[in-house]
């Protein structure tokens, strides 16, 4: 604890609505005053550039090295590898990664440049802590730690005084705050999370939060792979052990979203093959990649079934498609064959 409380002397801490963190941060770093619009586009200044280095690139190395500017109105694909303009810009570092869980780095690496970590996803159960989360200024939110997304409450935590008076006052100009039940609950929640590291009980079954979660992802992620291995159609993302000074031991990524792809040739739907299945996940499309490619989350609260007893269908539809399905033994998806399973939703998002 006392390493927390010497990161935040040199630094502010504002509690946010989540929904609002990317339109928040864009007006004040860039000062438009100019409506920021939806989500598939972001809108800046005609003399900023705003990069966001999570953008698709190639399937060998997702997400490195090509990225969004949003020069002069509206946002085109650009190859930083190649990009050669000077002068300020934005730059939003997503990591670990949405959706393929790879840790990520800046990637433009300029002056004139303020950099925005996104570091919803940086925690024990999902990644390795194998360096200081130092940066000068950082988004968080309760979603993504215990999965209490539907109280829509995060914070920032701001190295710059200025730029953190600018964000509390963007907050009471423009919107209602943050409710207060949910910052009860936040508080509550994160009391419990904290007390769980530092007051470690006396009883060997009790775990710690971060403890307890890592295992419960661990066994999802191995019984994923299992499946993924046995059917022979699927492929996952390879992750390389890094120590985790927070655990105290080494350990692989485990994300929270599973970035699965269909190698079948003769399926190139993912989302609408897994669907005929029963098995909700999100379209690689969404997220501007191929659609043989979905994302499953594997945070949200569910039950591990043998899918074999689905095997009969997959059979079925593989026997009119003409080609041979393979016995996937377990997937993380709740209720297989009931109908209102889920394998991929907003539930544990921020």
């Amino acid at each position: 604890m006392e390493k927390i409380f010497d990161v935040l002397s040199m630094k502010h801490l504002l509690l946010v609505s989540i929904a609002l963190n990317v339109s928040l941060i864009l007006r004040v770093i860039d000062g438009s005053e100019k409506e920021i619009p939806n989500s598939e586009k972001v809108h800046v200044s005609k003399n900023m550039q705003l990069f966001l280095s999570s953008s698709s690139s190639s399937s060998s190395s997702l997400f490195s090295s090509t990225g969004i500017e949003a020069q002069d109105g509206w946002e085109r694909v650009i190859n930083l590898d190649s990009y050669k303009k000077r002068g300020p810009y934005n730059e939003i570092v997503t990591s670990p990664n949405n959706p393929d869980g790879f840790i990520r780095q800046s990637v433009v690496n300029r002056s004139q440049g303020i950099l925005v970590h996104d570091l919803a996803y940086y925690w024990p159960q999902y990644t390795s802590i194998s360096f200081p989360a130092n940066h000068d200024l950082m988004l968080f939110t309760v979603s993504t730690i215990t999965g209490h997304a539907g109280m829509r409450i995060g914070w920032a935590i701001v190295k710059d005084k200025e730029v953190a008076k600018k964000m509390a006052k963007y907050i009471e100009l423009n919107t209602f705050g943050v409710s207060r039940d949910s910052q009860l609950r936040a508080a509550k929640v994160l009391k419990v999370v904290s007390k769980s590291c530092t007051e470690p009980s006396s009883s060997s079954e009790d775990e710690s939060f971060f403890e307890f979660s890592h295992h419960q992802l661990a066994t999802r992620w191995k019984l994923l792979r299992l499946a993924v291995q046995k059917s022979g159609q699927f492929s996952l993302p390879e992750f390389s052990p890094q120590n985790c000074t927070f655990l105290g031991r080494e350990f692989k990524p485990q994300p929270a979203f599973a970035w699965l792809k269909c190698e079948h040739q003769k399926v190139n739907d993912c989302e609408s093959f897994l669907r005929s299945k029963n098995i909700l996940t999100r379209s690689g499309k969404q997220f501007g990649f191929s659609s043989k490619y979905v994302r499953i989350s594997m945070i949200i609260a569910i039950t591990i079934v043998p899918i074999d007893d689905q095997l009969p269908k997959i059979q079925c539809l593989a026997k009119k498609k003409n080609w041979v399905a393979s016995s996937m033994i377990y997937l993380s998806v709740a209720e297989i064959g009931s109908g209102v399973e889920v394998g991929d939703s907003e539930a544990g998002e921020g």
